[in-house]
């Protein structure tokens, strides 16, 4: 009796050799598990696209490139002595430059900017730019600001009513001195004279009852307009400046639904040059004398600002759609835009 006993106690394995099966067994499920989430993570990721021309005679390039995590780049203008200023909505800082594409710093990180949008240079040399209180999409805020020559910012005019403005804003300088501001949220185009005083200037039309979203601007010398494109109907107008400033003739240049325009800049011929964001995938098109449109290049990632230079189009790849937040505050999320950030160039045929 006693030795039947014995003999079942043998046949129980050690509690420290169970211990340390399931132990194993534990890892060993963790390990898998994890191998799964890390693949399924880095599933997610989107593949990184560059910008390449639709037609022959036109090329597109990197013209700036920017290594640093979080850039973000937005807003670009160009001085009339050809200094390139770039803003990076992602770390507050704004960059110069220069003609071979090598970009310097100017105003740094945390130093009177949190997150820098539109640019224009105006007649008196200084930068003026939007200002957001986030580079959170979702909490941006934006306000005006003036940089001196010597990097010395301030607050800049009262808005009308003291409307905030909304990211993709957009600026632009007539040859008076006069500051235009485009608004999507509230589809009115706002006017700054040098002094900072403000008015409402013009609102974009609703079309087929969808609400106006005016984004990008850009000043017509040769025919005294401001030409506007409207993300929210498809729209581009060429809208008029009368000899006491206020807003004149407007004239529909282009509709198409779904054309959510971004930027706009204009040829040495006058022909209107923008951003169609098809999804991630931005379009950079001309807008002929004839009214049709020619797709010059595409592949721009979230473009939202353009300068034409020498027969050169510029234009900024935001990367916008990738500033998506770190999952539970803390884990990277697989969908955030990583270097490098990058200014294009497109070389026209013309």
């Amino acid at each position: 009796m006693k030795s039947s006993v014995v003999d079942a106690e043998r046949q129980q394995p050690p509690v420290s050799r169970l211990a340390l099966f399931f132990g194993v067994m534990l890892i060993l499920v963790l390990f898998i598990v994890g191998l799964t989430g890390f693949l399924v993570y880095n599933g997610f990721r989107a593949p990184r696209h560059e910008a390449k021309a639709f037609i022959v005679g036109v090329n597109a390039a990197a013209f700036v490139t920017i290594q640093a995590e979080n850039s973000f780049p937005l807003g670009l203008a160009s001085a009339a002595d050809g200094t390139t200023y770039l803003s990076l909505f992602g770390t507050g800082a704004i960059l110069k430059v220069d003609a071979q594409g090598q970009p310097a710093p100017w105003i740094a990180e945390k130093s009177g900017i949190t997150a820098g949008g539109a640019l224009a240079v105006g007649l008196d040399k200084a930068v003026y730019v939007i200002d957001y209180t986030s580079s959170n999409p979702g909490q941006a805020i934006g306000s005006l600001k003036r940089i001196t020559p010597d990097g010395t910012i301030s607050n800049f005019g009262v808005t009308p009513n003291n409307k905030d403005l909304p990211l993709f804003a957009q600026l632009a300088f007539d040859n008076s001195g006069a500051l235009f501001v485009t608004n999507p949220s509230t589809a009115e185009i706002w006017r700054f004279e040098p002094g900072g005083v403000s008015r409402v200037w013009w609102i974009a039309p609703a079309v087929n009852n969808v609400n106006g979203q005016p984004t990008g601007i850009v000043y017509d010398a040769a025919r005294q307009a401001l030409v506007i494109g409207d993300a929210g109907t498809g729209s581009i107008y060429r809208v008029a400046i009368d000899v006491d400033g206020k807003a004149g003739i407007s004239q529909l240049l282009e509709q198409k639904s779904g054309l959510e325009i971004q930027a706009l800049a204009l040829d040495n011929q006058g022909r209107v040059l923008f951003t169609d964001w098809d999804r991630d995938n931005g379009e950079l098109k001309r807008l002929e004398a004839n009214g049709g449109v020619t797709a010059l290049a595409d592949g721009f990632r979230a473009p939202t600002a353009l300068i034409y230079r020498d027969k050169k189009v510029y234009v900024v790849n935001s990367d916008l759609l990738g500033i998506t937040p770190p999952i539970l505050g803390f884990i990277p999320s697989p969908l955030r835009a990583r270097p490098p950030f990058t200014v294009d160039v497109v070389t026209l045929a013309e």
